[in-house]
Formats: C-alpha cells, sequence, structure tokens
C-alpha cells in the first residue's frame, strides 16, 4: 500500500521498480507503442489496482492509484495516460452494469486481455453529455446506435467502447444513456488517430456508430449520471498526473543546479 506521499526525489513506496520500467519507455514509437505500454502495467499487476478484489483486482483505494499514476507521469506520461484511460470504463461499468456485465467484462479487463476506449465527445456537443447528438432507438432485443464521436483516446487498439448517446432528445440529460460496443461490430469505423501535440502514444481517434447494434449499461436514462460518477472518480488521477508532470522537470531542475560547477565569483578589480 502507498499511503506516504513520495518526497520530490524520491519514488513512492513500491512504485520504484514501476516507474523505473515505465521510464524505459518514453522513446518509444508513438501509436506502436501501446502494447508495450500495456505489456508493463500488466506485468506490475497495475491494471487491477482499484478493482474489487472479487474479480481480481488489488481493492486498493484512491489514495494508492494517485500515488501510482504520479510516479509514471514523472518518467512517462503516456503510460500513465493509458492506465486511466483503462481505468475510466471500469469506474463506468461497476457504478452501472450488471452482474453478468461486470463478470464479462472486467476480470478480462484486469488481466489485460481486453481494452476499452470511452467514446463521449461529440463535434457539436463537445462534452456537454445533455447536448449529446449521437441517437439510440429501442429494436427487437436492444438499440441501435448511430452518431459520430471525436477524441477517443485509445480508439485504435479497443475491444470495446463505453459510449453514450440519446434515447430522448426532448428530456435533456435525462434522456442520455450508456452503452458498450463491440469496436468490431458492423457499423463501426475508427479514423486515424489525430497528430496530437502531447500523449502522442495513446492514439485518440473519431469514431463513427453506423446503426449499430449495442448492450445498454446502466437503466435507460441514467447514462447522465454513470458518466458523471465515472468522470468525477478519474478527476483526482488527473490531478495527479499534473503533479507527476510538474514533479519530472523539478527533479530535473534539482539536479542540474547540483551537477553543475560552482559559478566563479566576481572580483573588484583594485
Amino acid at each position: 500500500m502507498l499511503r506516504d506521499r513520495p518526497q520530490c526525489d524520491q519514488p513512492a513506496p513500491g512504485t520504484g521498480d514501476l516507474a523505473g520500467r515505465g521510464q524505459q519507455l518514453r522513446a518509444c514509437p508513438l501509436h506502436g507503442a501501446v502494447p508495450r505500454r500495456h505489456a508493463l502495467l500488466i506485468t506490475q499487476d497495475a491494471l487491477g489496482l482499484p478493482f474489487q478484489p472479487e474479480l481480481g483486482g488489488s481493492g486498493e483505494g484512491m489514495l494508492t492509484c494517485c500515488l501510482v499514476i504520479e510516479e509514471l507521469t514523472r518518467v512517462c506520461y503516456n503510460t500513465s495516460y493509458l492506465l486511466v484511460m483503462t481505468w475510466q470504463p471500469f469506474y463506468a461499468i461497476s457504478h452501472a452494469g450488471t452482474a453478468e456485465q461486470k463478470e464479462r467484462f472486467l476480470p478480462p479487463l484486469i488481466r489485460g486481455e481486453i481494452k476499452f476506449s470511452t467514446a463521449n465527445t461529440e463535434p457539436e456537443a463537445g462534452s456537454d453529455m445533455a447536448a449529446l447528438k449521437t441517437r439510440a432507438r429501442p429494436v427487437p432485443g436492444g438499440y441501435r446506435i448511430s452518431g459520430s464521436k471525436v477524441f477517443a483516446s485509445n480508439a485504435a487498439a479497443a475491444d470495446y467502447f463505453v459510449t453514450f448517446a440519446n434515447t430522448d432528445p426532448s428530456a435533456g440529460g435525462k434522456g442520455i444513456t450508456a452503452f458498450i460496443v463491440d469496436a468490431n461490430a458492423d457499423g463501426v469505423t475508427v479514423d486515424a488517430p489525430e497528430d496530437k501535440i502531447g500523449g502522442r502514444a495513446i492514439p485518440s481517434c473519431a469514431v463513427t456508430f453506423d446503426d449499430v447494434e449495442e448492450n445498454r449499461l446502466g437503466a435507460e436514462g441514467q447514462g447522465f449520471v454513470t458518466a458523471a460518477t465515472c468522470f468525477t472518480k478519474v478527476r483526482p488521477l488527473v490531478g495527479a498526473r499534473a503533479v507527476g508532470q510538474r514533479l519530472h522537470p523539478t527533479r530535473r531542475q534539482r539536479r542540474a543546479r547540483r551537477d553543475r560547477p560552482p559559478a566563479p565569483r566576481n572580483h573588484r578589480r583594485e
């Protein structure tokens, strides 16, 4: 367990090996680096940190998860980014999923056998969940979804999407429903990764759903609550990532000041 906040130049207890190996991945090629980072997280049993023990996880709390994210970010932003993107759909499924959905998706997610992407941002609505244009219409046996999403992190490597669609446009936020979509289903199109400024090793893509059959996640009309719960859980992790980014240059600056030769003194002329 990670209970003590680390000093600036010291890794948090129990994270030294994980952070050290993460540093080796900083020079990875861009989009091809996802499997290597994913393999590192599997080896270190990091994927299952917040998952319940009965699902095969470690059952760690938010403090531990934040410290791990902070330490990883100090040496490799993209590795911590991938870990947060793995945990984000976990929070959604653990909040709204049925017992069958949790048993089907969460243990393989912990073992690294499947990958998820969360697709919520839209070209016109942005991240305003109440204004989503993607529509889901009920059909016998389920729903069919049509619409477009952008900036879906890890979409190019995902096996499934957690996404959100409007089942009742007249109800505003209460008409939003969450779904799990198979990335290989007919009608799913994942565009080429965006040419981003940062976080380039984790591909962000536009995704189009064209009359795709999907599984509902949670009750109809409860998607806004599911999204809010999920994103609230993720916010401390994003904050920890920011702290890790700040500490990395600070550590380098302190080391540079320590190692550089002393500046010559200014001598007054007699």
